[in-house]
């Protein structure tokens, strides 16, 4: 039996638009064991399939069991848990390790894209682009004391949808402003300098546009500003809400609590700090 956790991962982070991408302690769990046949055909299974072809090897049957804490279609990369875990779960089995370049390469071939997945696989903050289908990357380990608080609406959100509301086409001016911010963003989250990361945090790409999709979201932002939070940010394609603040700032965790309890009852607050492992496999 192997079991594989994979945390939740929160992209875009901004400016940082399909390229910066955190991993948060959400977790969600994938129990693999041996079965005679395949009995479904979720994502998982389709990971685990597509390793198997890669390698040139026909896949060998497996059941699974899911603990989901990360909630679907919300932008905090479930989709992405079931790739990562599908995947690793064959490369484990083939190889008895797991190669975790390879594993990224894999994954973004599925995903199509790897600013979910890379966090998930690494922990921490990850910046990764693709280059003639190639996976570049790096990983950036924050300040000890940030905190993430992922406020998260009662209703799903298709990256889809969420895609096909933004231009086709950008300006210079807006490509300038998002560059400028995210260059200053991750450098000002290692160190922890609040008014840099309140700057960087600014985005002309795709908030404008998504924050029409979610509504409450200039309300639920304004008021965390107020009680104290460094900066709210819309978590990948929405319509999570992921607010920035530190350890020691309960004030501003308790203050939206009680805000979205009379604002958005239906609505769920919950404060989490940065993943540092990323993938972690026990065989069982």
């Amino acid at each position: 039996m192997l079991r594989i956790s994979v945390p939740a991962t929160s992209a875009n982070i901004g400016p940082g638009f399909d390229v910066f991408g955190l991993a948060i302690e959400m977790k969600n769990e994938f129990v693999f064991s041996h079965a005679d046949s395949f009995d479904e055909d979720n994502l998982v299974y389709q990971a685990f399939k597509r390793a198997y072809e890669r390698l040139g090897l026909e896949p060998e049957p497996i059941k699974v069991e899911i603990n989901a804490e990360v909630p679907m279609a919300r932008g905090l990369g479930s989709s992405s848990t079931c790739v990562v875990a599908g995947v690793a779960a064959a490369l484990y089995r083939i190889r008895g390790e797991i190669n975790k370049d390879f594993l990224l390469d894999i994954a973004t071939d599925i995903e199509g894209h790897p600013d979910n997945v890379a966090p998930a696989i690494f922990g921490n903050l990850v910046v990764s682009v693709m280059d003639e289908s190639k996976v570049y990357y790096t990983i950036h380990k924050l300040h000890d004391d940030l905190k993430f608080l992922t406020i998260i609406p009662d209703f799903e959100l298709a990256t889809e949808k969420a895609r096909e509301i933004l231009p086709g086409v950008i300006s210079r001016a807006d490509g300038i402003y998002n560059v400028s911010r995210a260059c200053l963003l991750v450098p000002a989250l290692e160190v922890l300098d609040e008014q840099k990361i309140r700057v960087g945090l600014k985005d002309r790409f795709h908030e404008p546009y998504r924050k029409s999709l979610i509504p409450g979201y200039d309300e639920v932002k304004k008021a965390a500003i107020k009680l104290g939070a460094i900066g709210c940010y819309l978590s990948g394609a929405g319509p999570t809400m992921m607010c920035i603040t530190t350890a020691d700032n309960t004030a501003v965790f308790d203050g939206l609590s009680e805000y979205l309890k009379s604002a958005f009852p239906s609505w769920q607050i919950n404060a989490f700090n940065i993943d540092k492992k990323g993938i972690v496999v026990i065989e069982e």
